[in-house]
């Protein structure tokens, strides 16, 4: 039986932890040294070997998520195939689970999940629904969530699963496309910035062992030190700011980054037996809490539908013309001709969707351009600390 796991957070285990620490206040006690001169100032590389347990967890939740969804990926293509054929949902987990020991011998983190659950099922009075819906809340995933949440739905009301699992597995497939490229696309820059950040320390390194003497006016003065912390805390910053540029989001807000996600899960609703406008309204719940742009003024337009009884394609013909954006205009005019017309609309959607999702795939590599260009700002302050770190002993000697 394994512990019920909150993939929203990780908890570091005794060895994860004790490895962070002692890389950290290693690393910590190179950089004081390299940096002051004299080891007193190691002490403080104790706060950076303590304080260094917090991005490591998260960095290590971030791969255990991103893990868990590539497994989800694999689940929901076994789960088609075997709903397919007739099997019911439990059925379908078990032979879902005999794959992923397969395809994940070694560390089969959704594998144990289901197993629990399925074993749960067996030996309590727990219903299916309610175990897989915790461990979708438990996974902090938005797509395990709402593939649940589409799965009951069709199974209330009658709709085709095997094309709501299928679906379902296509979107979950063309996002980690995109995050994949995006990750391609950032990978070289992290790492040039990386490679640069390391220059002044190298720098430091060496001018310690060919001429000791020539960095003694940073050591032994109170400028000097001074400035070694400015350096310091300057390529903290660069290193930050590279950081930041190079997190390409997917859903920014903005009408071209939402809207394939916003049509697919519409086409994934209205094959789980949904008609468009009760499919509006399940998305734009699931996204209350979202203040951005797109989803905020869909919000607006559900209430506007609740409260004055407008026409559903009114309200959004109204937003695409307020909004301008090509694609918006194209859907608005999708939605008008084929509004009543339940299984042509669906299919007119999901090629919509299709089409958005290539044209999202070029505004990634677009983004990607555009944030290549941003990174002339920290690789100028990695410049100055560079220059700083080679000319300010000459000039404090003088």
């Amino acid at each position: 039986m394994i512990q019920t796991v909150d993939y929203s957070k990780y908890d570091l285990n005794k060895y994860e932890r004790i490895k962070c620490i002692l890389v950290a206040i290693t690393a910590g006690a190179v950089l004081m040294i390299l940096f002051y001169g004299k080891t007193p100032f190691c002490f403080f590389a104790i706060a950076i070997g303590l304080l260094a347990q917090i991005p490591y967890a998260n960095y290590l939740g971030k791969k255990r998520r991103n893990f868990l969804k590539l497994q989800f990926r694999d689940l929901l293509y076994s789960l088609s195939a075997s709903i397919g054929s007739g099997r019911h949902m439990k059925a379908a987990l078990e032979e879902g689970v005999t794959n992923l020991s397969i395809l994940y011998p070694k560390n089969n983190i959704l594998g144990q999940e289901i197993s629990e659950i399925i074993a749960k099922i067996e030996s309590s009075n727990q219903s299916e629904k309610e175990l897989l819906t915790d461990f979708a809340e438990r996974s902090a995933i938005d797509e395990i969530k709402s593939f649940f949440r589409v799965y009951y739905i069709a199974l209330s009301t009658g709709g085709n699963l095997t094309a709501v699992i299928r679906k379902a597995g296509d979107i979950l497939l063309d996002k980690m496309i995109i995050e994949k490229d995006i990750e391609t696309y950032t990978a070289q820059k992290r790492f040039e910035g990386r490679l640069i950040m390391m220059m002044p320390i190298v720098i430091i390194f060496f001018l310690n062992i060919i001429s000791p003497g020539y960095l003694a006016p940073m050591y032994e003065s109170s400028a000097g030190r001074i400035t070694m912390t400015a350096c310091l805390l300057a390529m903290f910053l660069s290193f930050r700011i590279t950081e930041k540029i190079m997190q390409i989001p997917m859903n920014s807000g903005s009408i071209k980054d939402e809207l394939p996600d916003f049509i697919n899960k519409t086409v994934l609703l209205m094959n789980a037996g949904m008609v468009l406008t009760a499919a509006f309204d399940v998305i734009v719940k699931e996204r209350n809490s979202d203040e951005r742009g797109f989803y905020k003024r869909l919000n607006e337009i559900n209430n506007n539908l609740k409260s004055t009884n407008s026409s559903f394609s009114i309200e959004f013909r109204k937003y695409a013309i307020e909004a301008g954006e090509r694609e918006m205009l194209r859907l608005s005019n999708v939605i008008n001709d084929s509004i009543d017309k339940g299984s042509e609309l669906s299919y007119k959607l999901e090629k919509e969707a299709d089409f958005m999702w290539h044209t999202m795939k070029k505004n990634t590599e677009e983004k990607g351009r555009i944030a290549e260009s941003k990174l002339a700002l920290p690789m100028g302050i990695m410049m100055g600390v560079l220059i700083t770190v080679t000319t300010a002993p000459a000039f404090m000697s003088l």
